[in-house]
């Protein structure tokens, strides 16, 4: 069953996070395999991430 996830990462700028992502997207394999949507909104204090996964363990099992 799919799941959603939200996290609310305060103090978390846009470039932090493009940087992990570029990081985490040049890891062997497909690294996000299993999720079904990302969305990534710059806050005025932080970053909240939005992700659709096929399961649980596709989420559990991800570097993310």
């Amino acid at each position: 069953m799919a799941i959603f996830m939200h996290a609310e990462l305060p103090g978390v700028t846009t470039a932090q996070y493009d940087t992990l992502n570029a990081a985490l997207q040049a890891l062997p394999g497909n690294t996000f395999e299993g999720c079904l949507s990302h969305v990534a909104v710059g806050t005025p204090t932080g970053l909240q991430i939005f992700d659709v996964w096929e399961s649980q363990g596709r989420w559990t099992s991800s570097p993310s």
